[in-house]
């Protein structure tokens, strides 16, 4: 139950961020090959021209963390519902207040993303 809630959430960030098909974040060249899969089992992707290897999170608020999308979806919900502190986030979440702290940051910055913004406007 939990892999499929990840696998429909990372569904969810690849079509908001590349409606038109996957497209490499540095050239923007839509030529890709599957390179392999991470740790955590998401696909990594390496583009064609200039050679730089991605997944679906990289050059958003969601990378380079260690937490499951599926808890950054849930604060979003969370906070779209009515203000938050971090304390009640972090008892929703089950995570310590300062990564509640962290995600409320850099949620708030996500809402203002023109890609990432309508990711979160209806959330499951």
């Amino acid at each position: 139950m939990r892999m499929e809630r990840e696998q429909q959430c990372l569904e969810r960030v690849r079509k908001a961020r590349w409606p038109d098909g996957i497209r490499c974040p540095r050239c923007s060249h839509a030529g890709w090959r599957m390179h392999a899969r991470g740790g955590n089992g998401r696909p990594k992707y390496r583009c064609l021209r200039c050679g730089r290897t991605f997944n679906d999170l990289t050059g958003t608020v969601f990378a380079h963390s260690r937490l499951p999308i599926s808890t950054w979806f849930e604060c979003a919900r969370a906070m779209r519902e009515g203000p938050k502190i971090c304390t009640q986030l972090s008892r929703l979440l089950d995570v310590k207040v300062a990564t509640a702290w962290r995600l409320r940051k850099a949620l708030r910055r996500a809402f203002c993303d023109p890609a990432l913004g309508r990711l979160f406007e209806e959330l499951p």
